[in-house]
């Protein structure tokens, strides 16, 4: 039904032809009948279609891959039609000889899919199993030499599992004139249990099948199972464990005997059930430093179904039982009550225990069992729980009574934490097999509730997020269990742990499956205070966000009273706020201080003198949670007022003022565990200057000043971003400091640590706007004014690259660079806000004050978008380029429109040629600051300012990705990230843009990127680049030209700056390989092409000369080869003959490789008559080997070409020699 009504929604995501398929998979939510037809299409007529055809046949398979996985959650919706998926399969099994191999082996993988998906189980017991089956399907596996695949072995042999339960005697099947004199394999049995046994004992997916059909063909009547079970004894104790194939051997003799014992009768099983148990216990000695999961999974396995044999098969009377299996015996009228039935249980109990006697192994099995909860494999542990339920359900009431006294007893803090999840399984198990009586429900809960806040720490991660979620499968295993009334007594307190799980647990999982162990519960229990509300608003989704289910949940849940809120602040306090994660610490804190206004007179008498007690302790991970805690706990009392009523005692209030002194004293500040603690104090600072819940005194002040001031000289940029975030708040509604901001300015200007300068810029940045605020129409605004002045000029100066005020070389101090930028746009704004509260009569000069801070900031920012400072971390100018560019953007938007619209064109002008260089450039994360910065700033500024060009063009962009948004969709697709999308969106503003400093500025950043490493940026670059010129060249003939005068331009101005000369030369060698612009070159006018291309060449020849970077030199000989088809060649062969006769032999091969290839390309490089020698001695010189050999080759290709032969210098032949 639920397949059915999501038809229609998800069609849309199935595409119709063969190879056009996702892989999201959307469980049976299809439409079910189409995908169950088209599953037998595939597996039918279009596998006896196209088997011959290898790529045919991997479509068909990857697309029945794909209809199948759709049922992996509901297999059981395949059941329809799996009699015919599986009768076609084997149906091609039986056309005997004849059937090709293709189809034989797509067959079989088509068939495997099937059980895939099914199961083999479930699979088996629909395939057919006729007697005349049995001989064919033995003379296929006759033929697996190198023929039948893994796949064909796995399905002949579950096919085989099945036909061998024919209820004839296998020896009917033997031809009597074959089998008088043969060995028992000759016999249909023996081929049987030979084939079995080999491939049991073999890795890869027929193991299973093997395994399945030897535990069916020894349950047969009459098979020697006594020698089966000798015979697997033996080779237990004897096969080694050495190599995967010894351990694939193991395996499929555990899983072997595994299925015997769950398939076989008891009475059969009974005789052999000792020496078996007594095997695998050796076996688990002997081979206990093996630590293989799947060995030890099927072991276990094995040792509780053999503890199961020694017990009767019965179902405990004792048990607790809740109505009954049926659903309709659950519904029907007049039952009797579960008290009533649970009695009349009790009474067959107790005419059952006088003659009810256990085995011995019994207690060896659990004993085994027990120890296996805590194995260090999850399988294992899983397999070990539901032992002990299947054998804990045959059991009497007092030996069962142990086994939870056992389970109870490893929930203990000594335990690991394997340990304490393998008892949670197993208690789960217990439950829901109604073997946990009632009466024991209170110290499983106890138990349980301890393992839902289960954290062990190891090292810088943790174990326990798997108690805890096993410890919500426990619970939720209860709401199914029992009946309401037992569970009532423990709804508060199994309602309250899910609820705190579901929200402050730190794994997605845990939450989630806690929130659906409390939506079990109010959907079977019904009492859960305020069950509903808190599922329909914290269900598996919404508790997936942890930040949501903390700061936005935990509210929602809070405001249905104490019941939940003081566990919810017991748990944060207790549990939460030491935790070893300190992002997990963070958010605690948060939630904590927003819930405590809540129940204010609770947390002013418990919590809070705790947590101030915990920030003075020895626990790190607890005094850091204790510090934050108290900052949102008494900002969140401030802003309800608590102060007015007197509600915070004055002990309270002397504890946290005096707490940053303590802290300083005791130590706790340094090394690294102390830049936590500084963060907490400055938040601590922050938040209560910020609220002001009580009084500061003024001896405490100068504490935090001092701190603060230590805080911003620390080495760690987060401590002194918090420590500039705590100081406005601490400055705001003090008298001016004069003298503190001079000391700052004084420090940023004279340190000897980037950090330091970094420190006190951010301080400068973060003064209140009451600084900058005129008090009065006498001196003070001139004060004011100046001190303004003072620190822009200081901020203006640290954003430079060289600064005159210190000796210390500081052209790598890209960070502080970085902080400066901030702190000029954030001072910028600060004026700005205090200018927009000044009175009326003084608008006219703060503007004209205003502008020109404005100017100043925005030419340091323009200044900063230059920064392009390279040291062995990498291009470390980009955080000052980034920083300018999100400064711009800002400064322009957050000044108001007073200050936008009288913004000069020459500044504006200014401000968008650093902003489209920037938004042109290679590196992608700065043409997405850069791109969204363009567009905020042409839109805070007047139309008349920006090319129209440029607004159109970013007018017709997304607003959605546009703002760097990551949205779905076609109207969304546009990402300035992305090259493909960016360059073609600038590239056109060349043409369209007439300002020649635009262009210029355009072109710098598509040459760096058309210059660049990485394909995908040079690819969208020079092809974006070569559009436009051949488009633009329609209109504007002499277009062409144009660009390659800007490059010129750009090779002459930044000389001997490889940044820009590189990737130039490289843009170069692309525009003059372009088919369409030498045609263009060609036909131009012959003064004005021979001049631009002497220049290029000049140029290039000028940029190379002297130069030792070999790769440098090989980027120029692309350029000169490529200048080689222009005439006349002797322009570019001058250098390039230069370049033979290098002292590195790479230049010298690179430029014979190049000029040969000029030579096949353009007639006009070599006289017709000297063709042919030029070719030789270009190609069959060895250019690697002395320069005594190759320069005279050099000088006969120079007479060759007529051309002078080239001189050394007296310098540069001491130096090659």
């Amino acid at each position: 039904i639920q397949a059915k009504s999501a038809a229609a929604a998800a069609s849309s995501a199935v595409k119709d032809d063969d190879e056009g398929f996702g892989d999201v998979h959307t469980g049976c939510l299809l439409d079910a009948g189409q995908m169950l037809a088209e599953a037998q299409e595939l597996a039918g007529p279009r596998l006896d279609r196209d088997h011959a055809d290898e790529h045919a046949m991997e479509v068909l398979l990857d697309r029945l891959k794909y209809t199948l996985d759709q049922f992996q959650e509901q297999p059981h919706m395949l059941d329809p039609v799996l009699d015919r998926l599986l009768g076609d399969c084997l149906a091609r099994f039986k056309l005997g000889p004849d059937i090709p191999d293709t189809l034989l082996a797509g067959n079989a993988h088509c068939m495997h899919l099937v059980l895939k998906t099914r199961g083999y189980k479930s699979s088996a017991r629909r395939m057919p199993h006729e007697a005349s089956d049995l001989v064919l399907i033995l003379d296929l596996l006759d033929r697996r030499s190198g023929k039948l695949t893994d796949h064909m072995l796995c399905c002949l042999l579950l096919w085989l599992s099945t036909v061998v339960l024919i209820p004839f005697d296998l020896a009917r099947f033997d031809a009597a004139a074959e089998s008088v004199g043969k060995a028992p394999e000759a016999t249909v049995a023996g081929r049987i249990d030979s084939l079995a046994r080999e491939f049991a004992c073999r890795g890869g997916m027929q193991q299973e099948a093997a395994c399945f059909l030897l535990a069916r063909f020894y349950t047969r009547p009459g098979a020697s199972l006594a020698e089966f079970a000798a015979w697997s004894i033996e080779r237990l104790d004897s096969w080694p464990l050495e190599s995967y194939a010894d351990t694939y051997k193991h395996c499929g003799l555990l899983r072997s005997l595994g299925l015997l014992c769950k398939l076989g009768r008891r009475e059969d099983l009974l005789p052999h059930a000792g020496p078996l148990l007594s095997c695998a216990l050796r076996h688990c000695q002997r081979l206990a430093r093996h630590t293989e999961g799947l060995l030890n999974k099927l072991r276990a396995k094995l040792i509780q179904r053999l503890g199961a044999i020694f017990l009767r098969q019965r179902l405990a009377a004792w048990r607790y039982k809740r109505g009954h299996r049926s659903l309709v015996a659950n519904l029907a009228p007049n039952q009797p009550s579960a008290a009533a039935a649970t009695d009349k249980d009790e009474e067959e109990q107790e005419e059952l225990e006088d003659d009810f006697e256990v085995a011995p192994e019994v207690e060896t099995v659990l004993d085994h069992l027990l120890g296996a909860l805590s194995n260090r494999d999850s399988i294992v542990r899983w397999s070990a729980a539901k032992g002990i339920g299947r054998v804990a359900g045959r059991l009497p009431l007092g030996l069962a009574d142990q086994v939870v006294d056992a389970l109870l007893s490893k929930f203990n803090r000594l335990e690991s934490y394997e340990t304490w999840h393998g008892a949670c399984l197993a208690t789960a198990e217990l439950s829901r097999r109604g073997l946990l009586l009632p009466d024991r429900l209170p110290a499983v809960l106890a138990s349980v509730k301890e393992s839902l806040v289960y954290d062990e720490r190891s090292g810088e991660s943790n174990h326990g997020s798997n108690v805890r979620d096993a410890a919500c499968y426990v619970l939720w295993s209860f709401a199914r269990a029992y009946h309401p009334a037992v569970l009532q007594p423990h709804v508060v307190s199994i309602a309250t742990a899910l609820v705190v799980t579901s929200l402050f647990d730190r794994e997605i999982n845990v939450r989630r499956a806690a929130a659906a162990a409390f939506q079990e519960h109010v959907g079977r229990q019904g009492n859960f205070p305020n069950g509903i509300e808190i599922v329909t608003n914290c269900d598996y989704f919404a508790v997936g966000n942890r930040s949501h289910a903390f700061t936005r949940l935990s509210l929602f849940v809070a405001g249905f009273g104490v019941t939940y809120l003081r566990p919810m602040l017991a748990h944060l306090v207790e549990h939460k706020l030491g935790h070893w994660d300190p992002a997990l610490r963070e958010l605690a804190a948060e939630a904590f201080g927003s819930l405590v206004p809540l129940d204010a007179e609770h947390c002013l008498g418990s919590h809070l003198p705790q947590l101030v007690a915990s920030a003075q302790g020895l626990d790190l991970c607890l005094r850091h949670g204790a510090v934050l805690a108290l900052a949102h706990s008494l900002y969140a009392l401030g802003d309800a007022g608590l102060e007015a009523s007197g509600k915070i005692e004055p002990s309270l209030a002397d504890g946290v003022l005096n707490l940053i002194s303590v802290l300083s004293n005791a130590g706790y500040m340094r090394g690294l565990a102390g830049e936590l603690i500084r963060r907490a104090c400055c938040t601590l600072v922050e938040r209560l200057c910020r609220a002001r819940p009580f009084p500061v005194p003024p001896e405490v002040r100068s504490v935090w000043q001092a701190f603060l001031d230590d805080c911003l000289r620390h080495r760690e940029a987060t401590v002194q971003e918090a420590a500039a975030e705590a100081l406005m708040p601490f400055l705001d509604g003090e008298p001016v400091d004069v003298r503190l901001v001079e000391k700052y300015c004084t420090e940023a200007l004279s340190a000897s640590q980037e950090s330091h300068r970094a420190g006190h810029c951010s301080a400068l940045g973060q003064l209140p706007s009451s600084y900058y605020r005129h008090q009065s129409a006498s001196g003070s605004s001139a004060e004011q004014a100046a001190l303004l002045d003072r620190v822009l000029d200081c901020l203006a100066d640290c954003s430079s690259c060289s600064s005159a005020r210190t000796a210390v070389d500081t052209r790598t101090w890209a960070y502080a660079r970085r902080a400066a930028l901030r702190a000029l746009v954030s001072a910028c704004l600060s004026f700005a806000s205090a200018s927009a509260s000044s009175p009326a009569a003084a608008t006219d000069a703060e503007d004209k004050q205003l502008l020109g801070v404005f100017d100043r900031a925005a030419r340091c920012l323009l200044a900063g978008l230059t920064d392009y400072t390279v040291d062995q971390r990498g291009d470390v100018g980009s955080l000052t380029r980034e920083a300018a560019l999100c400064g711009i953007a800002d400064l322009v938007c957050l000044s108001g429109p007073r200050i936008a619209n009288r913004v000069s064109p020459g500044l504006a002008e200014d401000l968008f040629c650093g902003l489209v260089q920037q938004a042109a450039e290679k590196i992608d994360r700065m043409r997405r600051v850069a791109g969204e910065s363009l567009r905020r700033t042409v839109a805070a500024l007047p139309e008349r300012l920006a090319p129209a060009a440029l607004r159109q063009m970013l007018a017709g962009l997304p607003a959605a990705e546009a703002s760097g948004g990551d949205g779905d969709g076609a109207a969304a697709s546009f990402n300035w990230a992305n090259p493909s999308d960016a360059f073609p969106a600038l590239a056109p503003l060349l043409g369209s843009v007439p300002n020649a400093r635009f262009r210029y500025a355009l072109l710098t950043g598509l040459v760096v990127s058309v210059g660049g490493l990485t394909e995908s940026t040079e690819r969208a670059a020079s092809d974006a680049l070569l559009t436009v010129v051949a488009d633009c060249a329609q209109s504007e003939p002499g277009f062409p030209l144009e660009v390659l005068r800007l490059h010129a331009r750009l090779l002459e101005e930044r000389a001997r700056q490889d940044r820009l000369t590189v990737p130039a030369m490289r843009s170069l060698t692309c525009l003059l390989r372009d088919a369409f612009i030498s045609e263009r070159l060609l036909l131009a006018d012959e003064v004005d092409a021979q001049r631009l291309l002497d220049n290029v060449v000049t140029l290039v020849k000028a940029e190379v000369a002297g130069c030792t970077n070999w790769s440098k030199l090989l980027i120029a000989q692309d350029t000169l080869t490529a200048a080689l088809q222009f005439p006349p060649p002797d322009r570019a062969l001058k250098p390039l003959m230069l370049h033979l006769g290098h002292k590195y032999p790479v230049v010298r091969r690179n430029a014979a490789s190049k000029l040969y290839e000029a030579v096949l390309l353009f007639d006009s490089v070599v006289p017709v008559e000297t063709v042919d020698e030029v070719s030789s001695l270009l190609l069959e010189t060895v250019w690697e080997e002395a320069l005594e050999k190759v320069r005279p080759v050099r000088n006969r290709l120079c007479e060759l070409l007529h051309l002078p032969v080239p001189t050394v210098k007296a310098g540069a032949a001491a130096s090659a020699s």
